[in-house]
């Protein structure tokens, strides 16, 4: 679930994960870092995982921000297939997902070339690494 400010997505974070989740959404965000975490009771299943996770992000993009401040967070998919090196560029993602219209404007902003990297709440003030991408995150214990 992408959103635009940190406001948006607090609310479907489980209580016991709140103040980790606070710490490094304002260390890192916006930016490059997935933060998987415990969902709120208040959610739905169909937005999480089935072990009632779900994966938060607020992306260091201007265009982004703007369409999410108008809409709210929005549910979204990685650009990238799970165990493939993924696509950075809008030809790229156009041939891995051929039947998905993308948006424009066409050609994209630059992006960094890597992916975002992604980290899994565990328990209290401890976090693992699930990929290590264009972030990095030295403080997940």
């Amino acid at each position: 679930l992408m959103g635009s400010e940190q406001s948006q997505l607090i609310d479907y974070v489980h209580e016991s994960a709140k103040e980790d989740f606070e710490d490094k959404a304002s260390k890192y965000w916006p930016g490059a870092l997935t933060m998987i975490i415990p969902c709120s009771k208040m959610e739905t299943t169909f937005i999480t995982s089935r072990d009632f996770t779900i994966g938060l992000r607020i992306p260091n993009s201007y265009m982004a921000q703007s369409l999410m401040k108008e809409t709210g967070p929005l549910l979204t998919s990685s650009a990238n297939i799970s165990g493939s090196t993924g696509s950075i560029k809008a030809e790229g993602i156009a041939f891995d997902f051929p039947t998905v219209n993308f948006l424009g404007p066409v050609p994209w902003e630059k992006g960094s070339g890597k992916a975002s990297t992604i980290i899994s709440w565990e328990k209290n003030r401890n976090w693992r690494l699930i990929r290590e991408g264009e972030l990095l995150i030295k403080d997940l214990y």
